[in-house]
C-alpha cells in the first residue's frame, strides 16, 4: 500500500509539471505571436486567448477570467465576442445588434451600448470561460518565473528521490538488523543444542556402566 500511495504521489507531482508546462507554452507562443505579429490578440489555428481586466461582463465574466476565442464566419445576437474599438482597445461585450454594416455591443454590466462599429473589427468568439487564471496566464509568460518554476520542480523531485533512497536504505537498515538478530539465534540456539549434548555425553561417560 505504501509503494501505491508514493507511485500516485508522483503520479500527481507529474501531472501537475504536465498542465503547468502546457499553460506556460500556451502563454509563451502567444506572447510571441503577439510581439511577432505586431496584433494584441493574435489568433493560432483560429483561436487567441485574453485577460479580463473590467467588470463590465460580470457576472457572467469577472475580472481575471481566461478568455478562449474563436474566430468565426458569422456572429448573431447574445454572442459574445471580443472586438477592436475605436482607441485599439480589445473589449469583451454581447452583441445586441448585428447587420452587414455595423455591430453594437453592450457590455452585461453596462446601462448603455457600446458605440456601433464594422463588423470587420470583430476578432472573435468567447467559446471559453476559465476563471480567474487570467493573472497566471501572464506571470507565465515571464522567462524568471518560468525558470524558478522548473528549477522548483527539479528540485522537488530530487528531494523526493532522495527521500525514496533513504527509507531504503533505512529498511534495508531493519532488514539487515533482523537477519543479524536471527542469525545471533540461530547460533545461541546451536550453541545450546551442543552444550546439552555435551553434557549428556558427560554424563553417560561418568555413570558408573562406564566405569571399569
Amino acid at each position: 500500500m505504501a509503494k501505491v500511495g508514493k507511485t500516485l504521489k508522483f503520479a500527481g507531482r507529474m501531472l501537475c509539471f504536465v498542465l503547468v508546462s502546457l499553460l506556460i507554452g500556451v502563454s509563451l507562443v502567444f506572447a510571441n505571436a503577439r510581439m511577432v505579429l505586431h496584433k494584441q490578440l493574435p489568433m493560432i489555428g483560429g483561436y487567441g486567448q485574453a485577460v479580463v481586466l473590467s467588470g463590465s461582463m460580470s457576472p457572467k465574466i469577472e475580472v481575471n477570467d481566461l478568455l478562449i476565442i474563436k474566430k468565426c464566419d458569422k456572429y448573431k445576437i447574445g454572442d459574445i465576442i471580443t472586438f477592436v474599438d475605436s482607441s485599439n482597445d480589445l473589449v469583451t461585450h454581447r452583441i445586441v445588434y448585428i447587420s452587414e454594416e455595423e455591430v453594437i455591443t453592450q457590455g452585461d454590466a453596462n446601462n448603455i451600448a457600446d458605440q456601433p462599429f464594422e463588423p470587420e473589427r470583430i476578432q472573435g468568439k468567447v467559446v471559453h470561460i476559465i476563471p480567474k487564471i487570467g493573472r497566471l496566464t501572464e506571470m507565465l509568460q515571464n522567462p524568471v518565473i518560468v525558470i524558478m518554476i522548473v528549477v522548483i520542480f527539479i528540485m522537488s523531485l530530487r528531494a523526493s528521490h532522495n527521500k525514496a533512497r533513504d527509507e531504503k536504505n533505512e529498511r534495508l537498515g531493519d532488514l539487515k538488523a533482523e537477519i543479524e538478530k536471527l542469525k545471533n539465534e540461530m547460533e545461541n540456539e546451536l550453541e545450546n543444542e551442543n552444550k546439552k549434548e555435551n553434557e549428556i555425553k558427560v554424563d553417560k561417560d561418568s555413570s558408573p556402566d562406564n566405569q571399569s
